[in-house]
């Protein structure tokens, strides 16, 4: 009887090793299990499966190394399975063993696994260890779980400690890398900021250019010009806000030529400036050189707002440019702007003073074209 039970083709008796399985009749699997010599992956996959619902890893464990010791085919997808159901229940020594005996199959699912289980419970050394493994062996690490290991580990550590992990990973996202910028950033550790920027260029990896703006911001506060110019220099996704963050931050720093260039460079890549980011420039004018400069711009950009022509208008006033204002105007009535009655009348007044009748009559003329097409 036995033995014509033995000639039942596999995969039909494994319906049946399955039905015990599911009626948790391990006593019988095992019977079995120990009789038949021809048995295939499948039986054992169904008996560890079982093993696993009963918890019984110490089993799970010893089933899956007999089969890599009599060089059965183990699955990828059932060995992970077992593992994350063994770490469900914290039984690390176990999966590690299984890591060790079996590390010719374990993949980037199988590390993710360990790691994330690692993460879950914090222990950050275990996770960095696996992450250098996986780096060891050009696994890709998993992005996502990275991240939040990297937060946490930030927080822990120092930053020569966190140089050195990052030294030894290869890193494939930008949202890694904007994670260590702004911490260094915030470190004023200038020198690893720039290594990583460095590295992220020639990855050809990028990060959203608003978190470039920042980043920006923060390295020109601190006079960082160097790294700025070697970003506008090899990225080429910034935009209008970023050179208007480089010309602010020339301004400010009184680097008056560099203003200029950076202008003639954004004009030349078909940039505008916002009349928003013109007005902040006019605004933070300290000094008479800078003054100049911002007129010189102000000169080349060819449509302006309303208030920033008035801001010009008064510094022209001031200063007894009378001839700038009458250029300011005329193309202030090219745009067809019409500067408010109150500040051109100051203006005809000091016409008036000068005799300059000419001037004044010109203007009474516009203003009365302006008035009659009301």
């Amino acid at each position: 009887m036995l033995s014509k039970r033995f000639e039942i083709p596999m995969k039909y008796f494994n319906i049946y090793i399955s039905k015990l399985i599911s009626k948790n009749q391990l006593e019988r699997v095992e019977f079995w299990f120990n009789r038949i010599n021809t048995k295939d992956e499948t039986f054992y996959y169904l008996l560890i499966r079982g093993y696993l619902k009963n918890k019984n890893f110490q089993k799970v464990e010893n089933i899956i190394n007999e089969m890599n010791e009599k060089e059965i085919s183990i699955k990828i997808n059932q060995f992970n399975y077992a593992i994350q159901k063994m770490l469900k229940q914290n039984e690390f020594k176990r999966v590690e063993n299984l890591f060790k005996n079996l590390t010719q199959i374990i993949d980037r699912s199988s590390f993710t696994i360990l790691a994330e289980k690692n993460l879950e419970l914090n222990q950050l050394k275990k996770v960095e260890e696996i992450y250098l493994e996986m780096n060891e062996r050009k696994i890709k690490l998993p992005t996502y779980q990275f991240n939040n290991f990297l937060k946490k580990f930030i927080k822990l550590n120092s930053d020569e400690k966190i140089e050195e992990f990052i030294n030894r990973i290869y890193i494939h996202n930008g949202i890694s890398y904007y994670i260590l910028i702004h911490h260094f950033l915030e470190s004023s550790n200038f020198d690893f900021v720039s290594q990583l920027l460095n590295e992220m260029i020639e990855k050809k990896i990028e990060i959203p250019v608003i978190q470039m703006n920042i980043f920006l911001k923060k390295l020109i506060l601190n006079q960082q010009f160097n790294i700025v110019e070697s970003i506008f220099k090899h990225i080429d996704y910034l935009d209008h806000f970023s050179y208007s963050i480089l010309i602010q931050g020339y301004l400010e720093s009184n680097k008056l030529k560099k203003v200029e260039e950076t202008y003639n460079e954004m004009i030349k890549k078909n940039i505008s400036i916002l009349e928003t980011q013109f007005t902040s420039f006019v605004l933070s004018m300290k000094s008479e050189s800078q003054s100049l400069i911002v007129e010189k711009l102000f000169q080349k950009i060819e449509n302006h707002e309303l208030g920033t022509y008035i801001i010009f208008f008064y510094r022209f006033f001031e200063s007894e440019e009378y001839d700038k204002i009458d250029v300011l105007l005329d193309k202030m009535y090219q745009q067809k702007i019409e500067m408010p009655i109150i500040h051109l009348t100051t203006y005809l007044k000091k016409m008036e003073e000068l005799n300059k009748t000419e001037i004044i009559q010109k203007y009474i003329e516009i203003i009365k074209t302006n008035l009659s097409k009301d």
